[in-house]
């Protein structure tokens, strides 16, 4: 039985939300969750309903992130009323879990935002990266990622050949890496057809 009246905006909001909703009551018993919750928990409403917040973590997950779901739920419980969020993961979704307290009923509500396909973005974003450093330190020829002249980053072909290491160029503007003797105004113009980052 929902503890929504019929028709309640709050109710809609809870149950067509597109994130898991589970709620507790004041002994931190399940008592009311959305069908988002069920699909992503691969369980039915029954088989949470009623049940301790400390037993559906069990039952739910395992290993460190077992640990870490508990170390939250000790956190919420000893806290005062106050907007917290946790990551988690279960299966293949990556979850922000927030949380917040109803002082009205002393309900607390979890709502479990699905951040997995940002996590998915951010893995791939990082394989590009370590793809793109692994080809530039396989050439020989000397590569610069600046801004402004300012140097951001440089490949080990850049290094061997300027005769610095990564952590003596670091910040660098270019024009000191260019000896004395050359012009450092034809540099300036050279570095005009450089693309740039922005």
């Amino acid at each position: 039985m929902s503890l929504f009246n019929a028709g309640n905006a709050l109710e809609l909001l809870f149950l067509e939300s597109p994130d898991p909703i589970l709620m507790v009551d004041d002994q931190w018993k399940v008592c009311e969750l959305n069908q988002q919750f069920c699909r992503v928990f691969n369980h039915s409403r029954a088989f949470f309903i009623g049940k301790k917040l400390d037993l559906v973590a069990v039952q739910l997950f395992e290993g460190r992130m077992l640990v870490r779901v508990q170390s939250a739920i000790r956190q919420m419980r000893s806290a005062e009323p106050v907007n917290r969020s946790y990551e988690l993961t279960y299966r293949d979704y990556h979850l922000k879990l927030s949380s917040f307290v109803d002082k009205k009923t002393a309900s607390t509500y979890f709502l479990f935002r699905d951040v997995t396909d940002y996590h998915h973005a951010l893995q791939e974003l990082k394989e590009s990266e370590y793809r793109y450093k692994m080809l530039s330190d396989l050439t020989f020829e000397g590569i610069v990622i600046h801004h402004d002249l300012k140097l951001l980053d440089c490949n080990v072909s850049f290094l061997n050949l300027m005769g610095y290491s990564r952590e003596e160029v670091s910040g660098l503007n270019l024009l000191d890496l260019i000896p004395a003797q050359v012009d450092k105004q034809l540099a300036r113009e050279l570095g005009c057809s450089v693309q740039r980052i922005h």
